[in-house]
C-alpha cells in the first residue's frame, strides 16, 4: 500500500497526545481525549440509490464488471481516463444526527444550509459538538492506492480557525459489508457509523480502517470573514484542501469520515461545543469507475449527490 508515510493506523492515532490550534477562538481549548461521545443513533434505512441506476454511460461508458455487486451506483467514464468524482455532503446520510447552533440546535435535514460558492449551493452544519461526523459512502470499481482527497469546507467562526489531524479527524474504511448497509432496524450500521466504526473497538483490521494524519496541504486556516453574520457559511480556497494523493480505497462500499476531534469545551456567546468546519463535499480523482452508496436528496436540497466535476 503506498503512502504509509501519510497514513497512519488506529493505534498510532489513539496513542498521540491531542493538541490543536484556533485562529480567534474564544473559550478554553483542549480536547478531553477519545470517547465521551453518546453516538448519532441510526437510520431507518438506507435509502437506496434512485439517480445512479445503470448511468455507467452516461458519462462516457468505462468498462464494468457486471457481477459487481454495486455496479448500478457507478458513473462511468472512459477507461484509464482520470477524471474528479464529487460527493456532496448533503446527500449523505443525516438521519438522527443533530448538533448545536449558534443559539438552539440542527438536526437532520436541518443541518443543511445555503452556502454561497459552494458546489450545489449547499453545505453541512451543526457539526460542532465532539464526535459528530459526516460519512461518505463510496463505491469503487476496483482497488485504489493513488487517488488525490480533496475537502470543500466553510468556516462559521467569527475569528476564523484552523484545523489540523489533532483536532479534526479524516478516517476512511475500506471494507463495508452488505450486513452493514442494511437498515438499522434489521442490524445493519448505516445510521450508526460512530457506535461501529468511528470508535474504538478491538476488530479495526476488519474494516480495513484508517486515519489520514498528515494532510499534503498541511493545516487548514479560515480568515475571519469580513462581514460576519451568525449562522452563515463563509466558504474557503474554491480549490479545496488536498488531503492525500495516495487514498486507498477497496474494492466495493468504502466509508469516508469527517469527525469533529476536539471538546467539549465552552465557546461564549454560543450552544456550540466543539471547533468545525461546515462540509461542502469531498471530491477523489481516480481513474477508477466511482459512484455513492447513499445518493438521496435531503430536505428538497441538491438530487444529484455525486458527479463527474
Amino acid at each position: 500500500m503506498k503512502g504509509r508515510k501519510s497514513i497512519v493506523a488506529l493505534s498510532l492515532l489513539l496513542a498521540g497526545l491531542m493538541s490543536f490550534a484556533f485562529v480567534g477562538c474564544v473559550g478554553p481549548g483542549g480536547n478531553e481525549g477519545p470517547g465521551g461521545n453518546e453516538g448519532n443513533g441510526g437510520n431507518e434505512g438506507n435509502g437506496g440509490n434512485e439517480g445512479n441506476g445503470g448511468n455507467q454511460g452516461e458519462q462516457g461508458g468505462g468498462t464494468i464488471d457486471e457481477d459487481f455487486a454495486y455496479a448500478d451506483y457507478l458513473i462511468g467514464h472512459e477507461d484509464g481516463k482520470e477524471v474528479t468524482y464529487v460527493f456532496e455532503a448533503e446527500c449523505t446520510d443525516l438521519g438522527n444526527k443533530s448538533g448545536p447552533a449558534w443559539s438552539g440546535s440542527y438536526a437532520e435535514d436541518s443541518m443543511i444550509s445555503v452556502a454561497e460558492g459552494a458546489s450545489g449551493g449547499a453545505a453541512v452544519q451543526g457539526l460542532c459538538k465532539y464526535g459528530n461526523s459526516l460519512n461518505f459512502l463510496v463505491v469503487a470499481d476496483r482497488d485504489i492506492d493513488d487517488a488525490t482527497l480533496v475537502l470543500q469546507l466553510g468556516n462559521i467562526f467569527k475569528g476564523g480557525m484552523t484545523l489540523t489531524s489533532s483536532n479534526y479527524a479524516i478516517r476512511v474504511d475500506t471494507i463495508v459489508t452488505d450486513e452493514d448497509l442494511l437498515p438499522v432496524a434489521e442490524g445493519g450500521a448505516i445510521g450508526a457509523w460512530d457506535e461501529k466504526f468511528l470508535w474504538f473497538y478491538e476488530d479495526i483490521e476488519e474494516t480495513g480502517g484508517y486515519y489520514i494524519t498528515d494532510w499534503e496541504c498541511g493545516d487548514i486556516t479560515f480568515a475571519p470573514p469580513s462581514d460576519f453574520t451568525a449562522g452563515n457559511i463563509y466558504m474557503g480556497d474554491a480549490e479545496g484542501y488536498t488531503i492525500t494523493a495516495e487514498l486507498t480505497l477497496k474494492k466495493g462500499v468504502n466509508c469516508i469520515s469527517l469527525i469533529t476531534y476536539n471538546g467539549p469545551q465552552e465557546i461564549i456567546g454560543t450552544t456550540l461545543t466543539s471547533y468545525a468546519p461546515a462540509v461542502d463535499c469531498i471530491e477523489i480523482t481516480t481513474d477508477a469507475q466511482m459512484g455513492m452508496y447513499y445518493n438521496e436528496p435531503n430536505g428538497g436540497y441538491n438530487d444529484n449527490g455525486c458527479f463527474i466535476k
